[in-house]
């Protein structure tokens, strides 16, 4: 995600679907030391003053002290644990590991909360893999001041890491969809079956970290075939990034059942 997707999702986040439609022309130049952002040109097809505004929010025009990058800068790029609305739309937050109270309009607020915002940020910084960029410059035709992310500021806009919203451990039978026959932990695919009514499998990708599961496969002392049942030991979490996934780890395989008739025939449909 670049300087424009950033703008196109920041303008869907606080204006809706109203104000969709952003267009932003883009000037880059790289100068000793620097990498120079210009913001030459915006247009939108229904507000042309709504997304000026958005732009300066992100910090993208030069210096506005309530734009989202003196905000990071601030914060340090730390999570917010909790916010309290004061007035108007204004709110009082707190951010991981600090005990220092920020002030932060709704917008600005809204924009540092959203998961794809921050991602997108992050891939601004990537100027720094640069050894000869020291610092990020954004101005506009409008605004003298310059805002400036310095090299030593590029942590405070990592991505940010997935939050686990649930993980669950229990014991079950899995169907074997596709095996992986050299015994690695990626590779393998699973369901729970199929349906009495119409025998179509839903499978989903599993990691295996059963060591000694994975060696046996390796070595063929045992045969895991497409439609052989396992009794397993696993682990599904669901989390969040920029929208909720699920992931499934085996942990151990209790037994391996013989492939039955039902599921032998099943096996044509792949």
């Amino acid at each position: 995600m670049g300087i424009t997707e950033v703008i196109e999702e920041a303008n869907k986040i606080i204006y809706g679907e109203e104000f969709s439609e952003a267009y932003v022309k883009v000037k880059s130049d790289f100068k000793p030391g620097s990498f120079w952002v210009t913001l030459a040109l915006v247009l939108t097809s229904t507000n042309f003053e709504s997304v000026i505004n958005l732009i300066s929010l992100l910090g993208f025009c030069g210096v506005d002290l309530n734009s989202l990058i003196q905000f990071v800068k601030r914060t340090k790029g730390r999570k917010i644990i909790y916010e309290t609305k004061i007035s108007g739309d204004q709110y009082q937050i707190t951010v991981e590991n600090g005990s220092q109270l920020f002030l932060i309009n709704e917008a600005t607020l809204k924009l540092a909360k959203n998961k794809k915002i921050r991602k997108g940020m992050s891939t601004l910084v990537k100027a720094f893999e640069n050894p000869g960029i020291s610092e990020i410059q954004f101005s506009s035709q409008d605004n003298p001041e310059i805002e400036t992310i310095r090299r030593e500021d590029a942590e405070f806009f990592k991505a940010p890491e997935k939050e686990i919203e649930d993980e669950k451990t229990d014991v079950d039978i899995f169907l074997i969809t596709r095996p992986d026959f050299r015994g690695r932990q990626k590779g393998w695919r699973c369901s729970f079956g199929y349906t009495d009514e119409e025998e179509i499998v839903h499978d989903f990708p599993v990691t295996i970290t059963d060591k000694e599961f994975l060696e046996r496969v390796r070595r063929g002392q045992i045969i895991i075939s497409q439609g052989t049942k396992i009794k397993a030991k696993y682990k599904k979490t669901i989390s969040e990034l920029e929208k909720l996934s699920v992931s499934w780890e085996i942990m151990e395989v209790i037994s391996i059942e013989p492939l039955n008739k039902r599921d032998a025939d099943l096996l044509q449909f792949f």
